[in-house]
């Protein structure tokens, strides 16, 4: 069942978003390469700044998305401030 995990930053967490940014894309990209992953995304402020992130997650259950979190970057470098995990459909037609 696929996930979407949204994770919003701190309001001071900006420095700390850039300084775990490579850890972060790497891990996605890992993910993405084991197929854990559909498809994830920066979220932007009204001025155009990263200040969240968008993650489609292609895993049986909502315990997996809470193991895989555990290695996430953002997650033990405190840049988000909450984190919600919901669980969606994806068309299979979308699913590549």
């Amino acid at each position: 069942m696929p996930f979407l995990v949204i994770g919003k930053d701190y309001a001071d967490g900006f420095e700390r978003r850039m300084e775990h940014r490579s850890a972060h894309l790497e891990n996605l990209r890992r993910l993405s390469c084991e197929g854990k992953l559909y498809v994830a995304a920066g979220l932007l402020s009204k001025e155009n700044l990263l200040n969240g992130s968008a993650s489609f997650f292609t895993v049986d259950t909502k315990e997996e998305v809470e193991e895989l979190l555990k290695s996430e970057p953002y997650v033990f470098g405190n840049v988000w401030e909450t984190i919600e995990i919901i669980p969606c459909l994806i068309p299979d037609f979308l699913l590549k």
